[in-house]
C-alpha cells in the first residue's frame, strides 16, 4: 500500500478547431459532476489517507493543476477524468498519457466511456469505468491504493434499473 493516495477528480475540456483547449473565464453552469465526485471521496481509503484536488478545465484558467500529475515519493496518484463526454474524448486522452508518462494511475469515466466502444483503447495502461460512479467508485478508489487498476470496471453492472445513493460526505469548512 502506498503511503498517500493522491486522487485528482478533472472534468476535461475540449479542443477547438485550432487545437487550443477550449478555457472560460467564468462558467455560466457549474458542472456538478466534479463537486458529486469529491464528495463521494472518502479521506482514507483501507489505511491509506487519501488528499483530493478538483478540477474543471473550462473554467480554470491556471494550469498549475497539471504539476499535479505525476506521482508523489512513497505514494500514488490517481487522475480520475470524470464526465467525459465524447467531444472531450481527445483531451480526456492526451490528460491521461501525460499522467502515465509521468507514473499516474488514471481512470475515465462518463457518458462517452459508458456508451460508446472503447475495446480499441483497453489494456494500454488507462482504466475505463463503464458504469455509473456510485457502483464502482469506491473499488476504483481501492485498486488505486493498492495500485492495481483494473482495464475495465463496470463492464457488468451497465444500465442498472436503479442505483442506491452513496454516502455523501460534506466539504471541510476552510
Amino acid at each position: 500500500m502506498a503511503h498517500q493516495l493522491r486522487v485528482i477528480i478533472l472534468k476535461p475540456s475540449k479542443y477547438m478547431a485550432d487545437g487550443y483547449v477550449e478555457r472560460f473565464r467564468w462558467g455560466f453552469m457549474p458542472n456538478s459532476t466534479v463537486p458529486y465526485m469529491r464528495s463521494m471521496t472518502p479521506s482514507v481509503v483501507g489505511d491509506v489517507p487519501v488528499e483530493v484536488h478538483s478540477v474543471d478545465e473550462y473554467v480554470n484558467t491556471d494550469l498549475q493543476y497539471l504539476s499535479l500529475l505525476k506521482r508523489p515519493p512513497g505514494g500514488r496518484t490517481l487522475l480520475a477524468l470524470v464526465g467525459v463526454q465524447s467531444h472531450q474524448l481527445h483531451r480526456a486522452l492526451d490528460l491521461a498519457a501525460h499522467a502515465r508518462r509521468n507514473a499516474c494511475l488514471v481512470v475515465i469515466g462518463g457518458p462517452h466511456v459508458m456508451t460508446c466502444d472503447t475495446s480499441m483503447l483497453q489494456g494500454r495502461g488507462i482504466s475505463f469505468a463503464q458504469a455509473e460512479a456510485e457502483l464502482v467508485w469506491p473499488k476504483i478508489l481501492h485498486d488505486a491504493a493498492s495500485g492495481e487498476m483494473q482495464p475495465v470496471d463496470g463492464r457488468d453492472q451497465r444500465w442498472q434499473q436503479e442505483i442506491e445513493a452513496p454516502g455523501i460526505i460534506p466539504p471541510a469548512r476552510k
